[in-house]
Parts: structure tokens; C-alpha cells; sequence
């Protein structure tokens, strides 16, 4: 009898110890704003619509404790069903195996940050601040809920490549130490049912680590999409000012995939100077998105460029020529076409300086200087006074 007594002594010692608190009303957010004014996605205890497979969004749940005694929060953390409840996995901030993972960082909340009431309360509980959790698993500092106390947290997670179009997932916060079951635990109850979210039947494809850069004379063009929905093409863009495009490359889109895509492809005729290059991605019905915009500058051996100087002339006609090496043609015309003057010159790639061996003077008017070697041609103005 003695021994029934103290494993019941010990059993009621532990479940105070380990008093449990009571997963109350929940509701989702964008990460757009600080602890009050972040966006709501739906109403409380509602599941939104999830349409972007890597924008971060925040889940805020409430908590109360109505067991006799303070409720400890220590190794806490949000679990996820994809199964309606059936099994649940840990949302941590390195399982990428999974559907959602903590998101690390946000520039809007800061971790440990504390919470504000924003959901409904129970009646007769006092509000007490509770968490953000941003970049840690579990609910690793103390947080004791009083008796009849209530309080609130908010995990920030992103989806990854593993979440799944078109279906409903589930999120529960629940302890990590689940030796109270052999002591007759009750877990944590879920007053309003686990917080829940659906993702859309078509989620946009999400363009990832685009990057441009210098390959010799071409420029080597690289991307990465997370998932794929009916993709169709990429058409690679160049301008040289970022303001109007050129097609000048399209690349295959995987179609349909639930694992990170990497692409890789060149243009082989960049433009001397800057260039531009965005990508556009399109889908089977036609739609397109825009990525955003990557510059490099290239500087080409043999695409020469060439001043006039002066420019109106007193007759002479000078240039330099830089950035080329071999033999240029300049030739010299009038404005209706007729050739006026011809010469072969020698350039050694070093900016230098040169003059047309003109044999009379030239009448005043517009004639058109043509400087052209192997793999570039230029074509200036002159003016003759």
C-alpha cells in the first residue's frame, strides 16, 4: 500500500511539475510588419490560402494555463501534420527534408522578442507577454504561465522545396519530452483545433540565386527554382540601358517538379560595357513573371571604341581608337554616300591617336567617319566648318 501511495505522490508531483498549458485560438500573418502591425492572412482560427512557395509567414498561437500551478514552456516547439494529424514532424531550422522550417531571420521581429495580446482571450485568465520565435527550434529559455494566466507566440517559418501544392497542413505546439505519457500525461488539448493552413493548387514558380557573370568573352547566366507548376520557358532579356529588352535566349522549363531545378546557359555576344539581363518565366497558358534585373559591365578585347576630336573640325579629321588590337579601315564619306577619303591604320590595342592623311581640305558640311576592323564597326559625325 505504501508503494501505491508514493507512485501517486510521485505521478501528481509530476504532472505539477510538468503542468501543462492549453493551445487556445491561433491565426496567420505576413511577415510585413512588426509584432501589431504585420498583416493579417485570414480570421482568427481560419485557414488561409498559401499562393508563394518562399515567403515566410508567421503563426500566432495562444496558450492558457488552467492546471493548479505554473506551467513551465522549457523545450516547447511547433509540430506540423500533412496527414490531418496522423503523424507529426518538428518544425526546426534545418529539417529541409520537411514542408517548413523556422525561418532563421526577419527584418521585422527579432527572436525572443516578447508578444502583445492580439488574439481573443479566455475569460477570467490575465495576458502575460509571451514569445516570437524566429531562429530556434524550441522554446529553449523558461517561460513559467501562471495559474489561470494566458499568453501568446508567434513562429516565423518559410516553406521549402517539400511542401506540397493543394494541400491542407496542420500546427500544434507540443512538448519535445514525451516521458509524462508513461506517467499518465495528458498532452497539450487544442481548445479551437490544431492551426491550419492549405496551399494552392498551383503555387507561382519562384526564381532563386540568379546570377550573371564574366565567362572570357561571354557572360554565364545562372538560376535555381525551388518548385515548378506548369513551366513552359525561360526567355533571357539584354539591354543595354535597363529600360528596353531583347530576347536573346530561351531555356526549357523542367514542367512540372517538387525539387529544386538548376539552370545554367551563356550569351556568347554580350555587349561591350554594361548589360542587363532579366528572365522571363513562362507557364503553358501563356502567363509570365519578371525576374529582377542583374548588370555586369564587360570590357572585350578587339570591340574598340573611337572619339572624334575636335568635333566640329577646322578641316582635320583626328580619332583615337582604344581597346583594339590589329588593322582598322577608316573610311570617310559625304552625307549622300559618296567615299571621300580611305585609310588602313594599325592599332596595338593601348589608346592612341590618329589623323586622317587627308590630301586636300575638306569642304565644310557632315561627313560620316567610319572606323571598322575584325568584329567591330563604328560609324561618328564629323562637322567641318
Amino acid at each position: 500500500m505504501k508503494k501505491f501511495l508514493l507512485l501517486g505522490f510521485l505521478i501528481t508531483c509530476a504532472v505539477n511539475s510538468f503542468a501543462f498549458v492549453t493551445q487556445g485560438h491561433w491565426r496567420w500573418r505576413k511577415d510585413d510588419g512588426s509584432e501589431t502591425t504585420a498583416t493579417w492572412l485570414a480570421a482568427q482560427d481560419v485557414a488561409p490560402v498559401i499562393t508563394s512557395g518562399s515567403e515566410s509567414i508567421r503563426l500566432r498561437i495562444a496558450l492558457y494555463n488552467k492546471q493548479t500551478g505554473a506551467s513551465d514552456l522549457n523545450t516547447s516547439t511547433l509540430q506540423c501534420s500533412a496527414d490531418a494529424g496522423t503523424t507529426w514532424f518538428n518544425v526546426t531550422t534545418t529539417s529541409t527534408s520537411k514542408a517548413f522550417v523556422i525561418a532563421g531571420s526577419s527584418s521585422n521581429i527579432a527572436d525572443q522578442d516578447p508578444t502583445t495580446q492580439q488574439l481573443s482571450g479566455e475569460a477570467g485568465y490575465t495576458f502575460e507577454p509571451g514569445k516570437a520565435v524566429v531562429n530556434s527550434s524550441s522554446v529553449v529559455w523558461h517561460q513559467n504561465v501562471a495559474e489561470k494566466g494566458q499568453t501568446e507566440y508567434e513562429w516565423i517559418i518559410k516553406p521549402t522545396p517539400k511542401m506540397k501544392t493543394n494541400t491542407t497542413y496542420l500546427f500544434k505546439f507540443d512538448p519535445l519530452d514525451d516521458s509524462l505519457s508513461a506517467l499518465g500525461g495528458i498532452g497539450h488539448p487544442l481548445t479551437y483545433g490544431a492551426a491550419s493552413l492549405t496551399t494552392a493548387s498551383v503555387l507561382p514558380i519562384t526564381v532563386a540565386n540568379f546570377t550573371v557573370k564574366a565567362a572570357g568573352k561571354s557572360v554565364t547566366l545562372e538560376w535555381v527554382t525551388a518548385t515548378e507548376q506548369n513551366n513552359d520557358r525561360f526567355e533571357i532579356e539584354r539591354s543595354r540601358d535597363a529600360v528596353s529588352w531583347t530576347k536573346i535566349l530561351t531555356v526549357k522549363g523542367t514542367g512540372n517538379s517538387d525539387k529544386t531545378n538548376n539552370y545554367k546557359t551563356q550569351d556568347m555576344n554580350p555587349f561591350n560595357g554594361n548589360n542587363y539581363y532579366r528572365l522571363k518565366q513562362y507557364d503553358k497558358d501563356g502567363s509570365f513573371t519578371v525576374s529582377d534585373v542583374r548588370s555586369l559591365k564587360m570590357l572585350l578585347q578587339n570591340s574598340g571604341s573611337v572619339t572624334v576630336f575636335p568635333n566640329p573640325s577646322k578641316g582635320d579629321v583626328n580619332f583615337s581608337l582604344s581597346n583594339y588590337t590589329g588593322n582598322v579601315t577608316a573610311t570617310l564619306t559625304d552625307v549622300n554616300g559618296r567615299m571621300v577619303y580611305t585609310e588602313i591604320f594599325k592599332a596595338d590595342n593601348a589608346v592612341a591617336n590618329y589623323k586622317l592623311n587627308l590630301q586636300k581640305k575638306l569642304h565644310s558640311g557632315m561627313y560620316i567617319l567610319q572606323v571598322k576592323g575584325e568584329g567591330f564597326s563604328e560609324n561618328i559625325k564629323v562637322m567641318v566648318q
